[in-house]
């Protein structure tokens, strides 16, 4: 029981700093009329909720056996990661933000 509460802890710190940052740089881009402000600040509203279910909720912990199984998974189900594009220089300016 406190292993789970330890990863909903810090997947839940994790997200809410993202959110924090996303909104806040979403309101930058907003106030210079650039669209791309309301879709940043959805974006850290969805931010790493696959971490709370799965191979990654089990396994994205350091120690894990699966750990690179895990981690592969996030990576590749998530846009935010250069993984999912393929590298950094392919990623759009929305997911580098």
């Amino acid at each position: 029981m406190l292993d789970t509460i330890k990863k909903i802890e810090a997947i839940t710190n994790h997200i809410d700093k993202v959110r924090a940052n996303c909104l806040l740089m979403g309101k930058a881009l907003i106030s210079k009329t650039d669209p791309m402000g309301v879709k940043l600040i959805e974006l850290g509203y969805c931010h790493d909720n696959s971490k709370f279910s799965g191979i990654e909720f089990d396994h994205l912990w350091g120690g894990s056996p699966k750990f690179l199984e895990a981690l592969s998974t996030q990576q590749m189900g998530n846009k935010h990661h250069p993984e999912y594009w393929g590298g950094i220089n392919l990623m759009p300016d929305l997911y580098l933000a």
